[in-house]
Order: structure tokens, then sequence, then C-alpha cells
């Protein structure tokens, strides 16, 4: 699931991925520096949508996480 995020990362540009619960929570963990025993806190429902900007430098910031507007 990592590597899969790092290859995104390195080609840049705009990245849209859609996928299950646990990609997800794996790469904002990885993101946000949460250990892996407690991913399973981070919320992410059906169809939600969830936003990680990343920075030439490597620095990322997640703009939203479980966004479900798109559904009302």
């Amino acid at each position: 699931m990592l590597a899969a995020f790092e290859r995104a990362r390195a080609a840049g540009g705009t990245v849209v991925v859609a996928t299950h619960r646990k990609p997800i929570i794996t790469v904002l963990a990885h993101v946000l520096g949460i250990p892996h025993e407690r991913i399973w806190r981070l919320a992410t429902a059906p169809a939600s949508l969830t936003c990680i900007d990343i920075w030439a430098d490597g620095g990322a910031s997640v703009a939203f996480v479980n966004d479900m507007s798109h559904l009302r």
C-alpha cells in the first residue's frame, strides 16, 4: 500500500485513487506519523473523500478526511 503511495508521490501531479478503507487509513497514518496499531481510530465512511496534498519537498498536508458532502 505504501509503495504505491510513494510511486504516486514520486510521479507528481494529481492522482485520484478509488479504494477500500484500509489503504486510505494506512496512508493517512504514514503521512501523519500515527503508529500502525492506532490506524483504526481514523474515521472513513463508505464513499467518503479524503485529500492529501504532497509538495515537491516531501511535505504533506491532509486537506480533508471522511468528506461526504457530495452524497447530500
